[in-house]
């Protein structure tokens, strides 16, 4: 591979993952302040089973 394929190669890596974080930081972080109860509900219930 050339320099020049490479060094685009990176920049397209970081670019896409960027635009992930970028994407999915609000989506995420919507569902667990909204869902918090649900969420710390079904852990509680998860770990009575497995004590069980």
């Amino acid at each position: 591979m050339s320099e020049r394929s490479k060094l685009f190669n990176k920049e397209k890596t970081s670019l896409v993952k960027e635009l992930y974080t970028e994407a999915f930081r609000s989506w995420r972080s919507y569902i667990l302040e909204n869902n918090f109860v649900v969420f710390s509900w079904l852990c509680l219930i998860l770990i009575a089973l497995a004590i069980d």
